[in-house]
């Protein structure tokens, strides 16, 4: 069992800072860098991911503020009207950014025709980055609870949200160790390359089944037709994951050719750009 934790926030005179903040904006930091150096290294085109980050940070972020609060929190919208759409510091739904950050991408990509798939695995290899400090965040405010449990994984809650005080499932640290996992996997897969679409798939083909789990130990989130809103993302997401490391493995593709002499102009990389 582990025993349960809290950081308290940090008070510098009229300002509160809290650990999950600092967290969350490393995340959005990390994720940023972490794509940049990929994007600047097998693409040669880190500026695109600069300009691009803009945009699916943007949707991402409202597309999470919107989903939380009419999935997960709907009395809220009943009680305060649609003036608590407006309230960004009510809550924040992991699919909500996923399908809003996907959606800001390929607008962006759209625009500048670049070629979807090599861009949308490089957010993928960052955002992998991304979710282990933002996981890192929910696991030190314990605000997903699960089920009580005798795992030797469990965190020894205290009283707290009207639950009585004993070991519970901690449903963000176990998210923490999937993506800790999944980014040192990434990782390792990225020693080479890989075809168009494979990281991408790989992320949702890992993590919807263990997502559509773990959500069944939560005790707090609204469940439509016995399903919450994530569980039904990851049905709506899983059959896109195997299509596209169905493809990636059986018929590899690649937009980006090597460059012979190891650098690559732009107006070079753009000729060679397919969409």
């Amino acid at each position: 069992m582990i025993p349960y934790f809290h950081i308290p926030a940090l008070q510098l005179g009229p300002v509160t800072i809290y650990p999950f903040g600092i967290l969350a904006a490393l995340a959005v930091i990390s994720g940023i860098w972490y794509s940049y150096r990929i994007a600047a290294r097998e693409f040669h085109s880190g500026e695109t991911l600069l300009d691009m980050a803009p945009w699916f940070l943007f949707f991402g972020f409202i597309s999470a503020h919107v989903a939380s609060i009419i999935f997960y929190f709907p009395g809220a919208l009943h009680q305060q009207g649609y003036w608590t759409l407006l309230n960004f510091t009510s809550g924040l739904s992991s699919f909500g950014g996923l399908f809003g950050g996907v959606l800001g991408a390929y607008i962006f990509i759209h625009r500048h025709r670049l070629p979807l798939l090599p861009w949308l695995d490089v957010l993928a290899r960052g955002f992998s980055l991304a979710y282990v400090f933002g996981r890192t965040g929910c696991s030190i405010a314990h605000d997903h609870p699960g089920l009580p449990t005798t795992f030797f994984l469990a965190m020894d809650y205290p009283a707290r949200d009207g639950f009585p005080a004993g070991p519970r499932h901690d449903l963000g640290f176990y998210d923490l160790l999937f993506w800790f996992v999944l980014f040192l996997m990434f990782r390792r897969l990225g020693r080479r390359r890989r075809p168009d679409g494979f990281y991408l798939g790989l992320m949702i083909l890992a993590y919807c089944p263990i997502r559509f789990g773990l959500d069944f130990l939560r005790t707090n989130d609204l469940a439509y037709f016995a399903l919450t809103f994530a569980q039904w993302s990851c049905i709506a997401t899983l059959p896109a994951g195997i299509w596209l490391l169905w493809r990636a493995v059986s018929r590899p593709y690649f937009s980006y050719p090597p460059p012979e002499n190891g650098e690559v102009s732009q107006s070079d990389l753009q000729s060679k750009i397919k969409r």
